[in-house]
Parts: C-alpha cells; sequence; structure tokens
C-alpha cells in the first residue's frame, strides 16, 4: 500500500474508520511498555491508536504466516475483509459504517 496509514486514517476517521497499529516488542524483544508505544508513534506520526500486542496475540489471529509488519482490513464480525497489498481505498469504501461521499 503506497499511502501511508496516517493519511488513510485522516481521509477515512470521521466516516467510522479507525487504525489500531499493534506493536509486538521492543528493539530488546520485550513487551512495549507504554514510552516504547509513544515513541513508535511520535517516529512514524501515527496519530491513531498504538497497542502493546505482547507475545504477538492480536496479530498471530490474523498473520497466517507470521510476516510483520502486516495491515489488516477488518470488517464487523471480526472478518478478514483484504491484507497488505489487497487494502485499497474501494474496500475501505465498502465497509465504512458511515457512507463516504
Amino acid at each position: 500500500m503506497a499511502v501511508s496509514l496516517q493519511s488513510i486514517y485522516e481521509e477515512y476517521e470521521p466516516y467510522g474508520f479507525i487504525i489500531i497499529a499493534a506493536y509486538a516488542e521492543d528493539t530488546s524483544r520485550s513487551e512495549p511498555d507504554t514510552a516504547d508505544l509513544a515513541a513508535w508513534a511520535d517516529y512514524y506520526d501515527m496519530t491513531f491508536p498504538v497497542v502493546a500486542d505482547g507475545r504477538f496475540r492480536a496479530t498471530g489471529a490474523y498473520d497466517v504466516d507470521r510476516r510483520h509488519p502486516s495491515a489488516y482490513l477488518i470488517g464487523p464480525g471480526a472478518e478478514v475483509i483484504a491484507r497488505d497489498e489487497g487494502i485499497d481505498t474501494d474496500a475501505i469504501e465498502a465497509v465504512l459504517p458511515t457512507p463516504y461521499p
């Protein structure tokens, strides 16, 4: 996906879209603490939520081949709608809770 997650978030957040970044481990391979999460978000200029994912529990639920980083478009009922390069504006707009203009 060539467009940054931040720009996607800014475009679609007013229509009910949310991005949550899951950060599994810090540079010492430990679960990140609040300071690690804040530093990661600041480094990548993210204004959407960044959460700790110790032991890869959340990402492991969707990442079959354990490739990181990965992106998923998850729709209602926690169904994976698209993954990585398959995420495009058409896929996002199809699952928005509020219609996109």
